[in-house]
């Protein structure tokens, strides 16, 4: 029988260890970087915010555990109560792995309830298909699937910008350009297919507007860098950089997220993509070890632009959402 009880952080630590999905053992190889020391840190961060941490046992061992938290920003923005699965790991060597994940994610649902959600999120790797398997038959819809790419910076070289970028200047955003970059948002996001755009229960101006916050908020302060591509004096795109975390430099994870691209409708596919990538990658060089970046799986043109570049696939990851 499996009893599922509020967790502490220590009884966990051997399923990270082992954990198969883990989104960046790509960078297992950098010898100063401790990621299961990471993980546990985020959970206890989780925790600390309000998040709760739920362990499943069976005959007294522990044998998989489920994070879940309060997403703010998102439940702010549209004005409802969401949060989202954090952590949905089991132990593979368990027979029992869909009776174990179907326990942990019902359970979820439950205090989720409790707690007023209306909606929960949850990213898996697409492989992961215990946890992929048990979402679709708690009632989770795929909403879209992301490609990760990374970057090994010991590996940078300098390269010549693409004959077919001549005309556009590549310079880092001020705060006067604010305006102009939400309106371009405005219009790059408008056709965009991301997973609230594929959630019927989300309105396509309301999900589109989400991107325009986004640029809001990085020329606010989240963003680290903000690259910018103009050509006669009009901005044509721009690509937005995030330093480490504090955790992960704790952790000597030496990772930069490459958060976002967005270009104008007007100035595509002329290689812009290309220009905002390595002008960015150029802020990195020499500082930061990795960087990653993501894309729609259907959005070949960027990931053409990340392989010539040569960034490296790393993996996948579905969305899923359920209003409660």
């Amino acid at each position: 029988m499996i009893k599922l009880l509020s967790g502490n952080i220590t009884e966990i630590e051997d399923l990270l260890k082992d954990w198969s999905y883990d989104p960046l053992r790509y960078i297992k190889e950098q010898n100063s970087c401790n990621l299961q020391g990471y993980y546990m840190e985020d959970i206890q961060r989780i925790r600390d915010s309000g998040g709760s941490l739920i362990v499943a046992v069976e005959k007294d061992e522990i044998c998989g555990f489920s994070v879940f938290s309060k997403l703010p920003w998102d439940s702010d923005y549209f004005n409802k109560q969401m949060g989202t699965v954090n952590y949905l790991i089991i132990d593979p060597k368990k027979e029992n792995k869909d009776e174990i994940a179907d326990a942990l994610l019902k359970d979820v649902e439950n205090r989720s309830k409790q707690k007023g959600f209306e909606f929960l999120l949850s990213k898996t790797s697409t492989n992961d298909y215990t946890a992929i398997h048990s979402l679709e038959r708690k009632g989770f819809l795929m909403m879209d699937t992301i490609l990760r790419f990374y970057y090994d910076f010991q590996r940078f070289s300098d390269r010549q910008e693409p004959l077919k970028c001549a005309g556009f200047q590549a310079r880092l955003a001020n705060v006067a350009d604010c305006d102009e970059l939400i309106q371009l948002s405005r219009r790059a996001f408008a056709g965009h297919i991301g997973r609230y755009h594929n959630d019927k229960n989300i309105p396509n101006e309301k999900a589109t507007g989400l991107y325009e916050l986004w640029i809001k908020s990085s020329c606010s302060g989240w963003a680290d860098w903000i690259v910018v591509a103009e050509k006669e004096g009009r901005i044509a795109g721009y690509s937005i950089w995030k330093k480490p975390s504090d955790n992960q430099r704790k952790h000597g994870i030496d990772l930069v997220d490459y958060s976002i691209v967005a270009t104008d409708p007007y100035f595509q596919k002329q290689g812009l993509f290309g220009l905002l990538t390595l002008e960015g990658m150029k802020l990195i060089r020499g500082n930061y070890r990795y960087s990653e970046g993501r894309t729609v799986v259907d959005n070949f043109g960027v990931q053409r632009g990340f392989i010539k570049l040569g960034w490296k696939i790393c993996g996948g990851q579905h969305s899923f959402h359920k209003w409660l």
